[in-house]
């Protein structure tokens, strides 16, 4: 059984005036065709002030940018994600 990873970018308010359409963006291009890797939107988990926030399997990274979010999949890619 292949292991599927969910990644889940806030798009609430102050995430959404942060750029989270561009950290979208490259996650779905980082992503690439790969089918073990979700990319959902979500919405606001109470984290505004450390926006934009991302989650990823059940853990909360905040302040993230485009190039945080490729890091993290290129991660789950080699299965090395922290």
């Amino acid at each position: 059984m292949i292991t599927k990873h969910v990644i889940k970018i806030c798009k609430g308010p102050a995430c959404s005036q942060r750029f989270a359409n561009d950290i979208r963006r490259a996650a779905e291009e980082a992503t690439g065709e790969d089918e073990t890797i979700e990319i959902r939107t979500c919405g606001c988990r109470g984290f505004c002030e450390d926006g934009p926030t991302v989650v990823v399997d059940d853990v909360v990274h905040s302040h993230m940018s485009e190039v945080a979010i490729v890091g993290i999949i290129t991660g789950i890619k080699k299965e090395k994600i922290t």
